[in-house]
């Protein structure tokens, strides 16, 4: 995962480093990580691909690209959060 550094700055990472460590955790989840949390970091590196790979000179989906890569940031981050916690 991220450097076990208890200093990490999730909110400075960029969308694919937030991407990388939903992988790692769907993937490689550490020992007491539940399941369902491990589905749900799959789910989100899925969605992170997505918002990703969206390219658009279009104003409006510009701007649902931006409210989706806001969510899904505040969503990565809770769970990281929770996953370094037990830790």
């Amino acid at each position: 995962m991220a450097d076990e550094d208890s200093r990490i700055n999730f909110w400075s990472m960029h969308s694919s480093q937030l991407r990388d460590q939903c992988i790692e955790i769907a993937d490689t989840a550490p020992t007491g990580v539940e399941p369902a949390l491990q589905a749900e970091a799959r789910q989100l590196a899925i969605e992170w691909q997505e918002a990703i790979d969206i390219q658009s000179e279009d104003v409006f989906v510009q701007s649902r690209k931006a409210s989706l890569v806001a969510a899904l940031r505040k969503r990565t981050i809770e769970i990281l959060v929770d996953v370094y916690r037990e830790q």
